[in-house]
């Protein structure tokens, strides 16, 4: 009896190091994926970086959710400037579609449940529909998440449909605000370090190219005149070829 319960324990233990010994090597492995795509830590350097700034641009304006910016910020992180914008003007043109649908049924869809049940399943449906059919799905989404989440907010009160509209249209801004501007800052920034570093390489690499070049054309020239008998000229065409790129230089 106690010599099986051992043995199961220690059965457990060796599983247990085991599974320890691969996470703790995937996890080494995917350190240096990141160190070597430079691409992949970037990313994540901008998503560490956008996350308090737009909170913090969101509690200074006195927004009610200030998750709401961190969350709308951290989804609209790319890899390029150009591409965060892209998602973050389309985050923004659904939240606005869906504020304006809440707040124009909000006049009477609060004071008549079952009104408001069946708008909410309509949506719910076209919503899902556009997600899956739509190249432009996370818009349907956003959308019908926005248009659902602000009519449910004013259940207690509907007077506060407009106020709740705006404070998540707000944030939504300011975290797609925050992300274009952490990435824009970072690519500017790369591009502008590469510019700097690249015309002294390509000067280098084209002087390696054309100092190759001559030193090819030296002593490949030699094996063709053995077949043409005339060793001389050929030596003197070999030397002439070989001085070109010194003097184009």
């Amino acid at each position: 009896m106690i010599g099986k319960m051992t043995a199961g324990i220690a059965a457990d233990t060796a599983d247990g190091m085991r599974l320890t010994g691969r996470i703790l090597r995937t996890f080494v492995g995917e350190l240096g994926e990141l160190i070597h795509d430079t691409s992949r830590w970037r990313q994540c350097l901008m998503a560490a970086l956008v996350v308090p700034l737009a909170i913090t641009c969101a509690l200074a304006l006195r927004l009610d959710s200030v998750w709401w910016a961190g969350i709308s910020a951290f989804v609209t992180v790319l890899a390029t400037g150009s591409a965060s914008l892209k998602r973050g003007l389309v985050r923004i043109g659904a939240t606005t579609v869906g504020v304006i649908v809440a707040f124009i049924v909000a006049r009477w869809l609060p004071y008549n449940p079952v009104a408001l049940t069946l708008f909410l399943a309509l949506t719910a449906f076209l919503g899902s529909v556009g997600t899956v059919v739509s190249a432009n799905g996370m818009a349907w989404l956003l959308a019908t998440v926005t248009a659902n989440m602000v009519l449910l907010s004013g259940l207690a009160d509907p007077l506060l449909v407009p106020t709740v509209a705006f404070n998540r249209w707000s944030e939504v801004v300011v975290g797609v605000a925050a992300s274009a501007l952490v990435t824009g800052t970072s690519v500017f920034g790369r591009q502008t370090m590469l510019v700097d570093l690249g015309a002294p390489r390509v000067a280098s690499r084209a002087s390696a190219t054309a100092d190759r070049s001559s030193k090819a054309v030296v002593i490949r020239w030699p094996s063709a005149s053995l077949s043409t008998s005339s060793a001389p000229a050929s030596m003197a065409a070999s030397i002439t070829l070989s001085s070109l790129p010194t003097a184009a230089g």
